[in-house]
C-alpha cells in the first residue's frame, strides 16, 4: 500500500511540474504587490508601493471573488526592475501607459491561453521599453492602440485575431524581423499613420488571403510605396 501511495505521489507532483510548465512556470504573484480598483464589472490593477518588487509578476485573474479585468493606466509605470510579465485569460483592457518607459522589460505574454473575449492595449502602453524583445499576443488580443509598442526591440510579432492597429503602433521598432497578420484585419483596422512605421526594410510581413483581399497591404501597414 505504501508503495503505491508513493508511486501515486509522484505521479502527481509530475503532473503539477507539467501544468506549470504549461501555465508558463509562473505562480500567480500575491495580492499585497497590487492594489485593486472598481472598473466596470470587476477590477483594474495597478503596482503596490513596496520596496521589494518582484522582477517577474503574474497577474491574478481574480481578487475577492470578482474578477480582474483590467490593468489600470500607468498601473506598473514606476516599476523600474520589472522584467517580465503575464497577464492572463479575462483581461479587456491594458490601460494607456501601464508598463511605459520600462527599460528592464523584455518578456511579455498577453492573454496567451484564451481563445474568446476582446483585449485593447491602450495608447503607449509598452512604449519605449526598449528591451522589450518577446510579446506573446493571444487570440483575446483585439485592439492595438497608438504608439503602444513604439521604440521597443520587439523580434517577432504574430497576431491571431487582431481587428484593429493604432497609429505608429510599432513605430521605430527596428529590432523587428517577422510579422503576421490573420484574416481578421481589414485595411479599415489600420490607422492612417502607419502602424509599422520606421521599422527596417527587411521585416518578412505574412498576411493572410483574406487580410490581402480586404486591401492589407506592406505598403499600408508601413507606410512605404513598395
Amino acid at each position: 500500500m505504501k508503495k503505491v501511495f508513493s508511486i501515486l505521489f509522484c505521479i502527481a507532483i509530475m503532473l503539477t511540474g507539467l501544468c506549470s510548465c504549461l501555465s508558463g512556470g509562473m505562480a500567480v504573484t500575491e495580492d499585497k504587490y497590487f492594489t485593486f480598483t472598481e472598473y466596470e464589472d470587476g477590477y483594474a490593477i495597478a503596482a503596490a508601493v513596496t520596496d521589494d518588487y518582484p522582477k517577474n509578476i503574474k497577474l491574478p485573474a481574480e481578487h475577492n471573488g470578482k474578477k480582474v479585468i483590467a490593468v489600470a493606466s500607468e498601473g506598473f509605470k514606476k516599476c523600474y526592475a520589472l522584467e517580465k510579465v503575464v497577464i492572463p485569460a479575462g483581461y479587456k483592457l491594458i490601460g494607456d501607459g501601464a508598463f511605459e518607459g520600462l527599460a528592464k522589460l523584455h518578456n511579455v505574454s498577453i492573454s496567451d491561453i484564451d481563445d474568446e473575449g476582446s483585449l485593447t492595449v491602450g495608447h503607449r502602453a509598452f512604449a519605449d521599453c526598449t528591451a522589450l524583445t518577446e510579446v506573446s499576443f493571444g487570440k483575446a488580443v483585439k485592439n492595438i492602440g497608438a504608439y503602444s509598442f513604439k521604440n521597443t526591440r520587439i523580434l517577432r510579432v504574430e497576431f491571431s485575431a487582431i481587428e484593429t492597429l493604432g497609429d505608429y503602433a510599432f513605430k521605430d521598432c527596428v529590432s523587428l524581423t517577422y510579422v503576421y497578420i490573420p484574416e481578421t484585419l481589414t485595411a479599415s483596422g489600420v490607422a492612417k499613420d502607419a502602424p509599422f512605421y520606421g521599422c527596417k526594410g527587411d521585416v518578412d510581413f505574412v498576411i493572410h488571403e483574406h487580410a490581402k483581399l480586404n486591401d492589407v497591404t506592406v505598403a499600408v501597414l508601413t507606410g512605404s510605396n513598395n
